[in-house]
């Protein structure tokens, strides 16, 4: 016997809940487009007519009948969003980063599990093909030992943008906006590092945010160094692993990104 279909909301209607979210909750059974909240009523109620549209997230939060609720609003209101969803006993998917701070990010984790809810954060580019080829490589040894580590997530925009993203005092910047990309790839090929050097930076005139980063994780037998700035003309460098056996080179971005944007379903091959 089948299971009813997960009420699913959206909350924002940017570039992430169109490319990364919607597509998939649209394409798989398993999940109902139930409602969206967003400034935009023109072009939710004209793409998604069959889902509820609210003005407001607090609103949808309150008063729609989601059991799942996925948040893309800006990083300075996650906590909050994801805090106030908890409280109305729905599970909860946050567009990373999933919070500006650990503090918040720990009382939401004891929140979920008192409250017996899933509460997880949207790394998608763990499935991205590029990725999976290097960790494939790893795991199968091709590379030997691994002691060198590169992953870089570089883009020409030497001009700053007023959007949200660049433009937030609390969690603005390309460390917030491409760092969780990096940091989380790198945590699932390696695990916690022993120590970490970072080079933040602001680089461009008229930026208020962080847009040059360059980390270096520390480990015993490696080190692995996450680099983005703004100022690469491409073609970018994307992977650079190197061991006692070999090593793998990889230029240019995933193109999945390109397909959904594209508008290729997760449905077609």
């Amino acid at each position: 016997m089948n299971s009813a279909p997960i009420k699913t909301a959206v909350i924002g209607y940017g570039f992430s809940a169109k490319t990364f979210h919607i597509p998939f909750i649209s394409s798989l059974a398993e999940f109902e487009l139930s409602a969206i909240s967003s400034s935009q009523i023109a072009a939710v109620t004209a793409d998604w007519p069959m889902a509820k549209y609210y003005l407001s997230a607090d609103d949808l939060l309150k008063n729609s009948d989601a059991e799942l609720v996925i948040i893309t609003a800006p990083n300075d209101v996650h906590f909050q969003l994801a805090k106030t969803a908890l409280e109305q006993n729905k599970h909860v998917i946050i567009e990373k980063p999933f919070v500006t701070n650990v503090a918040d990010g720990e009382e939401l984790i004891a929140l979920a599990a008192e409250k017996g809810l899933i509460l997880s954060v949207y790394n998608n580019r763990r499935w991205d093909g590029d990725f999976l080829t290097v960790k494939k490589l790893i795991e199968e040894g091709s590379l030997g030992e691994i002691k060198c580590f590169e992953s870089h997530f570089d883009r020409f925009r030497p001009e700053v943008r007023q959007r949200w993203r660049e433009q937030s005092a609390t969690g603005g910047g390309i460390l917030f906006d491409l760092g969780p990309h990096l940091i989380d790839q790198t945590l699932q090929l390696f695990g916690v590092p022993d120590a970490i050097t970072a080079q933040c930076l602001i680089m461009r005139e008229g930026s208020t945010n962080i847009d040059y980063f360059n980390l270096v994780l520390h480990y015993p037998d490696k080190v692995a160094t996450l680099h983005s700035d703004l100022y690469s003309a491409g073609p970018n460098k994307r992977f650079s692993v190197k061991g006692d056996k070999g090593s793998y080179e990889k230029q240019g971005l995933d193109p999945q990104e390109d397909r959904l944007k594209a508008g290729v379903l997760p449905t077609e091959p």
